[in-house]
C-alpha cells in the first residue's frame, strides 16, 4: 500500500471541508483508475516535528493574515494499485491546497515563475511514502 501524507497548518473549521474535498478526490482517482483504492483519513493535531511546524507558521504569517487559531493536521491518502506515477498522484492531491495560478500568454513574462505564484490555502508539507517500502 503507498501513502501520501500531508501536514497542513489550518484554522480547525476548515478540516472537515478540507477531508471531504479529499474523499471525492479518491473516488475521482479510483474512478479513473489511477488507482484500485483511495481511502483518506484525517487526524487532528498529529506528532510533527517542531522545526516543520515553525517552518510552516513562518509561511503562514509571511503569505497570509493569519487567522489567530490554527493547528496541524494530518491526511493520509492509503492507495493500492497506483498506475503511473506516485507523484503524479500526490500533485493532484496537492491541487485541494494550492490555488491555480493564471499564467501569462507571454512566453518571456512566464519564465519569471515566482511572480505568477499563488500562495496556498493553507501551508502544508507532503511526504509520499511508495509501497515497495
Amino acid at each position: 500500500m503507498a501513502i501520501i501524507q500531508f501536514d497542513c497548518l489550518m484554522p480547525d473549521s476548515d478540516t472537515e471541508a478540507l477531508a471531504q474535498r479529499f474523499t471525492q478526490l479518491s473516488h475521482l482517482i479510483t474512478r479513473d483508475g489511477k488507482a484500485e483504492t483511495a481511502q483518506v483519513t484525517h487526524n487532528a493535531n498529529p506528532t510533527v516535528p517542531t522545526e516543520i511546524i515553525t517552518q510552516l507558521r513562518a509561511q503562514l504569517h509571511q503569505e497570509h493574515h493569519p487567522p489567530t487559531h490554527v493547528t496541524m493536521h494530518r491526511y493520509v491518502v492509503h492507495l493500492t494499485v497506483v498506475t503511473g506515477s506516485l507523484n503524479q498522484v500526490a500533485m493532484l492531491y496537492a491541487r485541494l491546497l494550492t490555488p491555480p495560478a493564471n499564467l501569462p500568454h507571454n512566453a518571456v513574462a512566464a519564465e519569471n515563475e515566482s511572480e505568477c505564484e499563488i500562495p496556498a490555502r493553507y501551508p502544508w508539507t507532503v511526504q509520499i511514502i511508495p509501497s515497495s517500502w
